[in-house]
């Protein structure tokens, strides 16, 4: 979330709202606390009901949960119990080889590896990704995909760089011919 160009990050959000993964709000807390003065929390069932009405519409699935596999669970058979097959619309992100193969039998959507945990070297990702045809992108951040680059990284998959929210970055990405730029 951003206002006037300021990003929030969750550890700024326990310290906004008090809440945390360890003091969870009600339902009612949740719909009712709006930080920054602008930005409300969204219910599952109103994301569900946005992305009937809007079918084109791709979340990015990150999640701190410790527990991911239980939380994918959880929400596709949430989405199953409203009539909704999220896996058209849900990308979620790996972190290791070990998410991709506690996740790929769970959820038969797509995935996009992201590289900031594991480190893994350019080769292992194209040789342990390379074949896998749902795992469509290979996220970087901005310096380990400069360095990538720098060495000549090719992939069959589409890349996306993650950066910060500025224009100067963009551009300097876009013109060297990535997938996405991707910030949060």
């Amino acid at each position: 979330m951003t206002k006037d160009n300021e990003i929030i990050c969750s550890h700024q959000l326990e310290y906004v709202t008090g809440f945390s993964l360890n003091n969870r709000p009600t339902l009612l807390e949740f719909e009712n606390t709006i930080l920054l003065n602008k930005y409300h929390g969204i219910t599952f069932n109103w994301l569900i009901e946005n992305l009937r009405d809007n079918p084109d519409l791709k979340i990015i699935v990150d999640s701190k949960e410790a527990n991911y596999v239980n939380l994918i669970k959880t929400m596709i058979s949430k989405s199953n119990d409203l009539g909704f097959d999220l896996t058209n619309n849900f990308i979620l992100q790996l972190y290791s080889k070990n998410n991709y193969e506690q996740l790929c039998d769970i959820f038969s959507g797509e995935f996009w590896y992201t590289n900031y945990k594991s480190l893994y070297s350019p080769n292992f990702i194209n040789y342990y990704f390379g074949d896998k045809p749902r795992v469509t992108t290979i996220v970087l951040n901005v310096n380990m995909w400069s360095i990538y680059k720098m060495h000549n990284f090719e992939t069959n998959k589409k890349v996306a760089v993650h950066t910060i929210n500025d224009s100067d970055n963009f551009n300097f990405i876009k013109n060297r011919k990535v997938d996405y730029i991707f910030t949060d």
